[in-house]
């Protein structure tokens, strides 16, 4: 999968699900994503399987889902400088606190 593929698939993720993902992307374990979004361990798990079945990450290989889908994630924060247009819009309260 190319960049700009992956940076197309993550736009068809919810605002969400894009929360969950940067907050792997990040580094966190489900149980501080749990924490932090207020959610119970069977959502956050139902959150991240979405991610995975959106992202074509498979269970079968050797690659690490969770590894790919943050790299996907990452990926689509630095486009290059041709396809400026392709990145993901920033989450909800990194918009509102720069309205402020």
């Amino acid at each position: 999968m190319t960049i700009q593929e992956e940076v197309v698939t993550l736009g068809s993720l919810t605002i969400r699900e894009r929360e969950v993902l940067r907050l792997i992307a990040c580094g966190h374990s489900n149980a501080r994503i749990c924490e932090q979004l207020w959610v119970t361990p069977k959502t956050l798990e139902s959150h991240i399987s979405r991610i995975f079945r959106k992202l074509n990450l498979r269970p079968e290989g050797r690659s690490h889902r969770r590894v790919a889908a943050a790299l996907a994630y990452l990926r689509a924060q630095q486009p290059s400088a041709a396809q400026p247009y392709l990145r993901l819009a920033p989450p909800p309260a990194t918009v509102m606190a720069n309205a402020a």
